[in-house]
C-alpha cells in the first residue's frame, strides 16, 4: 500500500476478531511507531502489548477500578468492565513518557507519543489489519494507571526519596535493556541510542539512569 493512499483512506474499525498480529507484523507496529517526530530524540513514550489471557485480567482491573469509584454500582457496569478488553485480540497501551528537558516542554513530548500512537494504527492499516483507538474513564483511572505500572518519570522518584529523606533506607535497582524485538525497535539497547552492550556503555547508562533519578 502507497503511504499516501494508507493516509487518504484509512478508517477506525469498532469490530475487531481473531487472529491478531503475529510476531512480526507487531515489530512493524513499534517501529512505525518509534519514527514519530521527535524532538531532540528523547523517545517520550514507551509502550504495553496485552494479547490472550492477559486481555481477562485487565478486564478484572477494569472492574475493580469500577467498584472503587462507585461501590455501589450494579452488576452489568461490572459485567461490562470485565469486557472491555476482550473487544480486540491484541491491545497495544501507548504510554507518554515525557523527559525533563532545559527546552522540550512536557506537552510537546506528550504530542510527540500521540504521534508515535498514530504511526501505530496506519501501519496496522498498511498491513491490512483492522484497529481503532480508545480511550475512556479507564485511561485516567488510578488503579489502572497503577495496575500498569503507569508513573511519574523517572525524576519523580529521587523527588519522593528527598522529601522523606529515606534513601539511607531503600535499595534501588535500575537497569539497561538487552537485544529485544522492542530494543531494536527503538533503535539501541540502551538510553541515547547505544546499539551494543559493553562495559563502557553499561556504566554509563547505569550512572545516567541513577543520576536521573536523582538519589545518587
Amino acid at each position: 500500500m502507497e503511504l499516501l493512499e494508507g493516509l487518504q483512506t484509512r478508517y477506525s474499525c469498532p469490530n475487531l476478531t481473531d487472529p491478531g498480529p503475529d510476531d512480526k507484523q507487531i515489530q512493524h507496529l513499534l517501529l512505525a511507531a518509534t519514527h514519530a517526530p521527535d524532538h531532540g530524540l528523547l523517545r517520550p513514550w514507551r509502550f504495553i502489548t496485552i494479547t490472550g489471557q492477559a486481555r481477562n485480567r485487565l478486564g478484572e482491573i477494569f472492574a475493580e477500578a469500577q467498584q472503587l469509584k462507585q461501590p455501589d454500582c450494579d452488576t452489568s457496569k461490572i459485567q461490562r468492565c470485565h469486557q472491555l478488553p476482550l473487544r480486540a485480540p491484541t491491545l497495544m497501551v501507548v504510554v507518554a513518557s515525557p523527559k525533563s528537558h532545559p527546552k522540550i516542554p512536557e506537552a510537546e513530548q506528550i504530542q510527540s507519543a500521540t504521534a508515535a500512537a498514530y504511526g501505530i494504527i496506519l501501519a496496522a492499516y498498511a498491513q491490512q489489519l483492522g484497529a481503532i483507538w480508545r480511550t475512556g474513564w479507564v485511561v485516567h483511572d488510578p488503579h489502572v494507571r497503577d495496575c500498569l505500572g503507569i508513573t511519574k518519570s523517572e525524576q519523580m522518584i529521587g523527588k519522593w526519596m528527598k522529601q522523606r529523606k529515606c534513601r539511607k533506607d531503600l535499595v534501588l535497582a535500575t537497569k539497561i535493556v538487552g537485544p529485544t524485538v522492542t530494543s531494536r525497535a527503538m533503535g539501541g539497547y540502551i538510553r541515547d541510542g547505544k546499539n551494543h552492550l559493553s562495559s563502557e556503555n553499561i556504566n554509563k547508562a547505569l550512572e545516567g539512569s541513577l543520576n536521573r533519578l536523582g538519589t545518587d
